[in-house]
């Protein structure tokens, strides 16, 4: 999958952003430690799902504690490399790949990368895993 240029990037990631305050405005939202739910997915879920008052039903079918199988209606987010994959989804830390794109935006990648986490740094979703 080819990566989108820094501006459509930012642009995306800003109307995510956007879309979950105005969210949390009307519903409760939660934000999740991305090393956290990486090194235990199940349980990082369940405590979410406890502080959201989630359904059970909502929950993925676990097939182990860092993998589920997919429902019929899931849908991976645009850029996910396995989101046309329809097997066994399984939760895992990607390393980030800062050199991936072209060295003309490096500059800027890292300043709208600075700029946005002083922003939007908001306290994570401390919940321990066992």
């Amino acid at each position: 999958m080819q990566r989108p240029p820094i501006l459509t990037a930012l642009g995306d990631w800003w109307k995510a952003e956007q879309f979950a305050r105005l969210l949390g405005a009307r519903r409760p939202v939660t934000r999740v430690d991305y090393a956290r739910l990486c090194s235990a997915p199940r349980h990082q879920f369940e405590a979410m799902a406890a502080e959201l008052s989630l359904s059970a039903s909502l929950a993925p079918q676990w097939i182990a504690p860092d993998s589920f199988a997919q429902h019929s209606d899931f849908h991976s987010l645009n850029g996910n490399p396995d989101r046309l994959n329809r097997g066994p989804v399984k939760v895992q830390r990607r390393q980030v790949q800062r050199n991936g794109g072209p060295k003309i935006e490096r500059p800027a990648i890292r300043m709208v990368a600075g700029v946005l986490r002083a922003l939007l740094s908001p306290p994570c979703n401390n919940t321990e895993a066992p």
